[in-house]
Formats: C-alpha cells, sequence, structure tokens
C-alpha cells in the first residue's frame, strides 16, 4: 500500500491531535526547558525524536512504513507521523518547521535535489517538477529566519546538522562538499518554485547547541515528565493510523480474493 488517502474525517481529527501536540511541545520548548535561540532548539528536538518522547512508544526509528499511509495532499500532517515511532525526512522535518511556526519563528520546508543531476539549471528542475508534481526531491531540511539570522538545519543528518547555503539556490554540505539544488514545497504540492534566499548569515554556535545536548543528557526526567503527559495523545494517532492501514489491507485483500476467483 502506498499514499493511500486517509478519509476525511481521520483526516480532520489528526490535524486536531497535530495541533493539540504542537501547541504542548511549544510551550514545553518555552517555558519548561526555558529555550531561547534556534540552535538550542534546534538541538532539543533532535534530541527529544531521536530518543523517542515524541514516540508512542518511547522509540524511534527511521522508516516509511506509516508515511505510506498519507497522500501528498496531506502534507500539512506530515509531522504527526513520528508519534508512530517511526519517520523519514518528509515526517521529521516537517514536524520541526510547523514547530518552530508555532512558536512564532518563520520557517519552511526545503527540499534538496542532486545539483549534477539537473546540470545546476533551475529552469530543469522547475519544468521538471511540473512534469511530475508529486516530486518531493531527494531529502527535506529546514530553512529558518530568525531576526536577520537565515538558517540552513538538518534534524536528520548527525554530521552536519548545518549545512551551508552557498548563493541562491545551492545547499552545501560541508562534511562531504557536496552541492544541492533548493526549492520550497507548497502544501498542496502543485510543483515546485525556487525560493528566494539569502546566503546564510547564522553563524549558527556550535558549542551551544552541544551544551544543549548535554544539559537533556543531565535532565531526562523533565523529558520522561513531558512523554507521560503526552503518550496517550501518540497513542491515539497511531491507532487512527493503523486503523486507516487495517482497512485498506482488508479492502486490498478482498480485491484479490474476488479477482482470484472470478
Amino acid at each position: 500500500m502506498r499514499n493511500y488517502q486517509i478519509e476525511r474525517k481521520t483526516h480532520k481529527e489528526l490535524l486536531i491531535l497535530y495541533k493539540e501536540l504542537l501547541e504542548n511541545t511549544s510551550s514545553f520548548f518555552k517555558e519548561d526547558l526555558e529555550l531561547d535561540t534556534i540552535s538550542k532548539n534546534c538541538a532539543s528536538y533532535t534530541y527529544m525524536y531521536e530518543n523517542g518522547y515524541l514516540s508512542f512508544n518511547h522509540n524511534f526509528m527511521f522508516s516509511d512504513y506509516y508515511a505510506k499511509t498519507l497522500d501528498y495532499k496531506s502534507f500539512d500532517i506530515f509531522g504527526l507521523i513520528i508519534t508512530t515511532g517511526t519517520g523519514i525526512c518528509r515526517n521529521i522535518t516537517p514536524f520541526f518547521t510547523d514547530l518552530l511556526n508555532t512558536m512564532n519563528y518563520s520557517c519552511y520546508n526545503l527540499s534538496l535535489d542532486d545539483a549534477s543531476r539537473f546540470r545546476n539549471q533551475e529552469k530543469t528542475l522547475l519544468i521538471y517538477t511540473k512534469l511530475f508534481p508529486k516530486l518531493l526531491g531527494t531529502h527535506v531540511i529546514n530553512y529558518i529566519k530568525d531576526g536577520d539570522k537565515h538558517i540552513v538545519f538538518d534534524a536528520i543528518d548527525d554530521n552536519d546538522h548545518f549545512p551551508e547555503l552557498v548563493d541562491k539556490r545551492i545547499v552545501k554540505y560541508n562534511y562531504e562538499d557536496n552541492r544541492y539544488i533548493a526549492w520550497f514545497i507548497n502544501e498542496l504540492n502543485k510543483g515546485a518554485f525556487m525560493p528566494s534566499l539569502r546566503k546564510q548569515e547564522n553563524n549558527v554556535n556550535v558549542k551551544e547547541y552541544q551544551s544543549t545536548i548535554e544539559f537533556l543528557d543531565n535532565n531526562k526526567d523533565v523529558l520522561e515528565s513531558f512523554y507521560s503527559n503526552n503518550r496517550d495523545l501518540y497513542y491515539e494517532v497511531y491507532t487512527k493510523l493503523e486503523s486507516e492501514i487495517q482497512k485498506e489491507l482488508s479492502f486490498y485483500n478482498s480485491f484479490k480474493v474476488k479477482t482470484r476467483y472470478k
């Protein structure tokens, strides 16, 4: 089963749960953890999702199993998938985008694709995405505006969380020197459009990022309390998505049987 379109009623219910979770997490970051910089927020989010504090089973693994239940028209709840304890970049990145926007930062989902594949030509990329409107690229990261700072953040890549924005369209991963053309994804994914990005000027405080990780390591009781308070919400999301999968599988198996004995 791939890209199944969930029922409208279920979608609305999941969106309500998602908004509740974002509000809860936003309050936790601001009031309990007292996070006051982007680097602290980035570190805390990475730590929490990787260690299962945002997942019903208190665990997380990279998998697109539940991501397959959502078609690309459901982009507004892609981030919610991480509560199942699984997810990929198109779930992990949107959650942080939605969370930062809830916290009154300006954050966008930025899709990347290998620049060499399009011969570094933006027009070629745009034609390609017009022909294949469900294209999401090879990777999705965050583009954050914080005052006069413009930050590119990758919550998935532990080797290089802060790749460099080297010009208006190109993102470069410093540790491997790979170059990617970048573009924004609109919510309904009716194609792609090129962003007007400023060269990265954030000078993200790496020491502050690391010290936040150490702080969380030494204060797991606070994180455990947050997890306990939200576990029922995570589990409700999980059961709704699992129910959608079982309905689709039941339909699929019924169809196979009818076809076999036709």
